[in-house]
């Protein structure tokens, strides 16, 4: 199998970092089994959208000499020349590619990013109901622990106790429940 690296992405692809599009340029003959292969994959995919939204994941796939990768990552391959770590979109969109929105990060930093979870009490990250004393508790989780930020009566003051514990400890990885300008 052929190693995937920026030069044979470049050749393969163009990409605008400003939409985050990747297309299929006209392909080589050295990358097709036949003349006819070559020609027939020419006619139906040469200047049309590569890839396809993964339906479970929402992440864009492009499918590299039988393997898939995520646009993502070569996005950041095609433009730094290099292999991410691990990608982070800053905008927490999933299939918005542009090189703006990406940035190489560890996959702690990565989690600092996420959305709120599906089900919670609270339609704010780090904010929870606490039944026992029918206020909004507010808690981040640091290192793999949990710490307590305040019980809170109003859901937006949690909300803004945990924004400005994620400020401290995430810096500009925070997924803020408000926008950064409020903290300012």
């Amino acid at each position: 199998m052929i190693e995937v690296t920026a030069e044979i992405v470049r050749e393969l692809l163009d990409y605008n970092p400003e939409t985050g599009e990747f297309r299929w340029k006209y392909r080589d003959r050295k990358y097709c089994k036949s003349d006819k292969g070559w020609k027939t994959w020419n006619g139906k995919n040469a200047g049309k959208i590569a890839g396809h939204i993964d339906k479970s994941t929402s992440y864009r796939d492009i499918r590299i000499f039988d393997k898939l990768y995520k646009a993502h990552r070569l996005a950041w391959l095609y433009v730094y020349g290099e292999w991410p770590n691990e990608i982070d979109h800053i905008n927490r969109i999933r299939d918005n590619n542009r090189i703006e929105n990406l940035r190489d990060v560890t996959r702690t930093q990565n989690q600092w990013n996420q959305s709120n979870q599906f089900g919670r009490s609270s339609q704010y990250k780090g904010v929870t109901w606490h039944k026992a004393t029918d206020k909004w508790r507010a808690q981040i989780k640091i290192n793999g622990k949990f710490k307590h930020l305040g019980l809170f009566a109003i859901e937006i003051e949690a909300a803004r106790a945990y924004d400005r514990a994620a400020i401290e400890h995430f810096g500009e990885y925070a997924n803020l429940n408000f926008p950064i300008e409020d903290y300012l």
